[in-house]
């Protein structure tokens, strides 16, 4: 699982679907935090992930 990032699948995994779609319309500043951070994780799980077996 390397290379691709869905954060708004994790999002509702953690929230749940329901509160995860009411966040988008009551807290969507919340949301869009979450999503970067979310994102951010990813990525250098990615980079780490590529690092090590291609030893760069």
């Amino acid at each position: 699982m390397v290379g691709g990032s869905e954060p708004f699948l994790t999002y509702k995994d953690l929230r749940g679907d329901k509160q995860a779609f009411m966040d988008l319309m009551l807290n969507p500043e919340i949301v869009e935090y979450c999503l970067d951070k979310l994102f951010d994780f990813r990525y250098e799980y990615t980079i780490r992930i590529y690092e090590k077996y291609l030893g760069k």
